[in-house]
């Protein structure tokens, strides 16, 4: 390999510098020792030496008249990785400090790019001829003829392969792949094990960027008619299916929970197949029932997912010699197990964990209503209560805020107002002025991805980024259940969305007892370019929270995936 422009540069310097005596006077009279030294490479008349030196090189304290040799330094030396001074004896006295890094330097260019010698393998006369050539004249060959020509034309290059890709391991979680209800060809399957009848909202009044959600119609313009399942699907799954539909259970551990009961009913009165194992034959029929209950009806949350997961490892863990009837106490069992263990006594882990943020004096700001976050607040009023202490006869106080369609806030202010603790409610639209006196923001979540977003009810990333601008601590109360290996950064991806008469219909308490017909949107349908968005789920980024308060303590949201990753382990699903 030939050497490179940095190090034949270095050599000629080094040369050069050999040869002169760093104490020897000499040269002209009045000349200084950077002249002589350029003069010096001035005579090798090399063009890399002359480049080197225009580039702005020079050496100081060289010698003077006297022979006094000063510290010598180098002030601009434009190679790249080198030192001078591990380069020749002779300079390194001469050089005060190293080169600099690579990243501070430029390289310098090659003025001559040399080529290597190219040496034949057969070495011929200069006016001998080529073979198959005539000689015309002293070494010039005529043309090939057309024959030869083709012969020697050389062949097209083959085309290169492109580099395979690395396949990433597959990952042994299966992740949850959403419907696209603005498919037609998902949408006609999904019609075809369809078993409640409902109407979806017009295409042509959906707005475009939620198009790929479900949107139905509320069960007031909805015929349900719930015929009988060719799957058979237990009535008890049946009625949570309508209820779901019809959105009489609200809550995510409302929800599991009743899921978690109607499949205890469905796994009762289940009559195994004789000519089936009983490990399959219990989760064919979990399909009918995860299909209708938490597809058709309304999506479920991935708190109800992360239970689903758990009901389906118990079945395959499940001894291949056990009876029937044992297999269905032992199902049972594990299904009371997580209720009590991973919802019921979670929250009440919760709330004694999250009391103690609460003190005396506390303005404590909450969003619509989650039951963890009222359980907590009874329980922080009740240690305040008990606690005998002088100065902690305060308390503290609640700032509800509530905002349309549902008003959940109402029924959390009442039941806290009915407990004794001193409450504040107002809309959404002033949150801005009841913040300045809020100490803390404690909300709830339906569920807390791995990125650290939480995903909860509309209205909660208002809240959260107003607490953020006025600086103020938001804590969020979610159970460990709840975590999810999704990751998710805005509210379009994945989302759900209520029916859009909620917001055409008029508050009946504060309108003297109107119906949804006299709104100024009831004909919003017939309206041409009105379209109706009720969002139900909103995302809180990550930045936004300082504490996620679980049933195995406080926590900082950049430790979920890592809680969540054991306690997948604890469950035994993972």
């Amino acid at each position: 390999m030939s050497a490179g422009p940095q190090d034949r540069v270095m050599a000629k310097l080094t040369e050069t510098m050999d040869q002169l005596d760093p104490s020897s006077v000499g040269g002209e009279k009045g000349e200084s020792p950077e002249d002589r030294l350029a003069r010096s490479l001035q005579k090798k008349k090399d063009k890399e030496l002359l480049a080197f030196i225009n580039k702005g090189s020079s050496l100081q304290g060289w010698s003077d008249s006297k022979g006094e040799t000063t510290e010598p330094r180098v002030e601009t030396v434009r190679v790249t990785g080198f030192n001078i001074a591990e380069a020749s004896p002779t300079l390194s006295p001469l050089i005060g400090s190293r080169i600099k890094t690579p990243g501070d330097v430029t390289p310098i260019e090659d003025p001559l790019p040399q080529k290597e010698p190219e040496v034949a393998q057969n070495p011929r006369p200069e006016n001998q001829a080529k073979p198959h050539t005539r000689v015309t004249g002293p070494g010039t060959p005529s043309k090939l003829s057309k024959k030869k020509k083709k012969k020697q034309k050389q062949k097209p290059p083959k085309p290169q392969k492109a580099p395979e890709r690395r396949q990433e391991p597959k990952s042994k979680y299966k992740h949850h792949v959403s419907m696209q209800y603005d498919d037609p060809k998902r949408l006609a399957k999904m019609k075809k094990h369809q078993v409640l009848d409902r109407t979806p909202v017009e295409r042509q009044k959906r707005v475009p960027l939620f198009s790929h959600l479900a949107q139905y119609e509320g069960h007031h313009v909805v015929s349900m008619q719930v015929g009988l399942s060719k799957e058979g699907i237990h009535p008890s799954i049946l009625r949570l299916g309508v209820k779901f539909a019809e959105g009489a259970i609200v809550g995510s551990n409302a929800r599991c929970m009743a899921m978690l009961c109607a499949l205890k009913d469905a796994i009762k009165d289940f009559r195994a197949n004789e000519e089936k194992e009983m490990k399959r034959d219990l989760m064919d029929m979990l399909k009918p029932i995860i299909r209708f209950a938490l597809d058709e009806c309304r999506p479920k949350s991935l708190g109800m997912g992360n239970a689903i997961r758990y009901v389906k490892h118990a079945i395959n863990s499940l001894p291949a010699n056990r009876d029937l009837d044992g297999c269905k106490s032992d199902l049972l069992s594990d299904i009371d197990h997580f209720i009590k263990k991973h919802i019921v006594a979670a929250d009440m882990e919760i709330a004694k964990i999250g009391s103690q943020r609460i003190e005396d004096g506390d303005v404590i700001m909450t969003y619509a209503r989650s039951h963890v976050v009222e359980m907590l607040l009874v329980e922080a009023h009740k240690k305040f209560q008990s606690n005998g202490e002088k100065g902690a006869k305060k308390g503290f106080r609640v700032v509800i805020v509530d905002s349309r369609p549902k008003y959940e806030g109402k029924v959390l202010c009442k039941r806290l107002a009915d407990q004794g603790i001193s409450c504040t409610y107002c809309l959404l639209n002033g949150l801005s002025y009841v913040m300045k006196e809020v100490t803390k923001v404690l909300v709830g979540a339906s569920s807390i991805l791995s990125n650290g977003a939480v995903l909860s009810r509309v209205g909660t990333a208002t809240v959260c980024l107003m607490a953020n601008v006025y600086k103020k601590p938001v804590m969020v109360a979610c159970e460990v259940y709840k975590f999810s290996e999704r990751v998710q950064v805005s509210s379009i991806s994945s989302n759900e969305l209520g029916d859009p008469e909620d917001l055409v219909r008029i508050d009946t308490e504060s309108r003297g007892n109107k119906k949804s017909t006299d709104s100024p949107l009831a004909n919003w349908r017939q309206t041409e370019g009105l379209k109706i968005l009720n969002l139900v789920y909103d995302l809180t980024p990550a930045s936004f929270v300082d504490m996620v308060i679980t049933e195995i303590g406080p926590l900082p949201v950049t430790s979920v995936p890592v809680v969540r990753r054991e306690y997948i382990k604890t469950l035994g699903t993972g």
